[in-house]
């Protein structure tokens, strides 16, 4: 029995997954900039965003990776089902890097 593709099968190959892959060995304080956009998977919570730079700030060091695997929801405790890096550019558009996109159990995208 093979086992059915993961939900995020079908965004492996976008660009924003792609550096979001990427950024997870870097030093969250290279994305000071940017906040967490976070949509947690309980249906009674609702999508977040957050800046970085005080979660930089309080853990010096801390990779984004080593970030997100500590990120859970305010309200019921759950880890997040999807997390992005956003930034408004200067062109007025967002930027974004998909960090997670799935519903498997809790684990950074590889």
């Amino acid at each position: 029995m093979t086992n059915p593709p993961r939900p995020s099968a079908q965004f492996d190959d976008h660009p924003n997954v792609v550096a979001g892959r990427a950024a997870l060995p870097r030093p969250l304080e290279d994305f000071a900039a940017y906040e967490f956009a976070t949509q947690c998977p309980t249906p009674a919570c609702r999508f977040r965003c957050f800046p970085v730079a005080p979660i930089a700030e309080a853990r010096p060091g801390v990779t984004v990776a080593g970030a997100l695997a500590e990120l859970r929801c305010r309200d019921c405790g759950e880890p997040p089902e999807i997390v992005l890096l956003t930034k408004d550019s200067l062109s007025g558009s967002a930027e974004g890097l998909a960090l997670r996109i799935e519903a498997d159990p809790w684990k950074p995208l590889r």
